[in-house]
């Protein structure tokens, strides 16, 4: 499968209507900070990280994470490790997603 990778001007309300994202999807993330750059040069990949979609509601997706620290939604508190995060809070963070 052909794997794409979609610049970081979009929105999940603009990936929704043209791509069927559901549960169980897996979305790769490259990032831009010192951790991620170094995962990318080890692994010789241009993805750093990656998260499955967990639900869809309303328009907001929301994934499921491994991350040194990051803010868990459902918790409303920052968790180590395995996290909830919606989509549209980890575009931020990211130089392209696919």
């Amino acid at each position: 499968m052909k794997s794409t990778i979609t610049p970081l001007n979009i929105t999940p309300a603009d990936i929704l209507p043209n791509k069927a994202i559901k549960p169980g999807d897996v979305i790769v993330f490259s990032g831009v900070d010192i951790v991620s750059r170094l995962i990318q040069f080890v692994t010789r990949s241009p993805y750093s990280h990656v998260a499955i979609v967990i639900s869809v509601e309303k328009g907001q997706i929301f994934i499921a994470e491994s991350t040194l620290s990051g803010l868990d939604y459902k918790q409303q508190k920052l968790v180590e490790g395995v996290q909830i995060a919606a989509l549209s809070n980890r575009i931020t963070g990211a130089s392209s997603i696919g």
